[in-house]
């Protein structure tokens, strides 16, 4: 079976995360998810209407 390359839909540098990782700094949204959760909590249930 032949393989065909697709043109890409987002530039590597969206995605990439090596110069993140070279220049030590966050990957991730932890502290929003944390945040987010907090709230969940207080406000007590998930999708909640505000």
């Amino acid at each position: 079976m032949r393989q065909i390359r697709r043109i890409q839909k987002c530039p590597p540098k969206l995605w990439n995360f090596y110069e993140t990782a070279i220049l030590g700094l966050t990957r991730t949204n932890n502290g929003l998810e944390g945040w987010h959760n907090i709230l969940q909590e207080q406000v007590g249930g998930h999708q909640v209407t505000i």
